[in-house]
């Protein structure tokens, strides 16, 4: 394992984790927008 293969694998496993919390914040919004449409 040198040194580079590491940074890029550390590298895509913060962009993973960006993306899924990204994912997760937006569904969140989502469902938190429909409840206050629906209770209306």
């Amino acid at each position: 394992m040198s040194m580079k293969t590491v940074l890029l694998s550390t590298l895509k496993v913060r962009f993973l984790i960006s993306v899924v919390s990204e994912t997760i914040w937006t569904a969140l919004a989502g469902l938190a927008v429909g409840a206050e449409y629906m209770s209306e």
